[in-house]
């Protein structure tokens, strides 16, 4: 099995409605476990891959998981850490059978971020990716990731970020 930190996180504004309270975070969801003490499961892929939708709202079950109880017949909670776009890390807490209301809007938080120069050189990394993702260049979608990187560590963006939420509305596909 691939380690946690192999596998893609995504970019999302998080919004958490639990019992009354709301907390807002941008960043990405880089783990999630379901379970009771030691007994968990590992939920990131499934909590990433439904965060993938604009809007979440279901209630904390083993089926919504998609997984068997990790341990009958006792109380368990969702726990899924956030990296922030700041470089912190959040995490929240869910108890089984509440409603767990997520709405993802992607990169609402890295939207402005870039100076003008930069965000017009990002910009052109990004058509370029794609150009080069459509024809299957694998030396320059590297090198254009790389430059990714680059930007994303002077601007303080987390890696696990992908081009769309940084890229102008303007250069994405539709």
């Amino acid at each position: 099995m691939p380690s946690l930190r192999s596998k893609a996180s995504y970019a999302l504004f998080v919004t958490v409605l639990v019992g009354g309270f709301a907390f807002a975070q941008g960043g990405s969801i880089v783990r999630a476990t379901y379970g009771e003490g030691r007994r968990t499961v590992d939920g990131t892929q499934r909590i990433q891959s439904l965060a993938r939708d604009v809007h979440l709202n279901f209630r904390l079950t083993n089926d919504a998981l998609g997984v068997s109880d990790p341990s009958p017949g006792r109380p368990k909670e969702l726990r899924i850490w956030v990296q922030q776009w700041n470089g912190r890390s959040r995490d929240y807490r869910f108890r089984e059978k509440s409603q767990v209301v997520l709405q993802v809007g992607r990169g609402a938080s890295y939207q402005g971020r870039l100076s003008y120069d930069d965000q017009r050189r990002f910009d052109s990394y990004y058509s370029r990716w794609l150009q080069y993702q459509a024809t299957n260049n694998r030396g320059e979608v590297a090198s254009m990731e790389g430059r990714r990187r680059d930007s994303y560590r002077r601007y303080q963006i987390p890696l696990p970020v992908n081009f769309d939420p940084v890229a102008s509305p303007s250069v994405r596909p539709r």
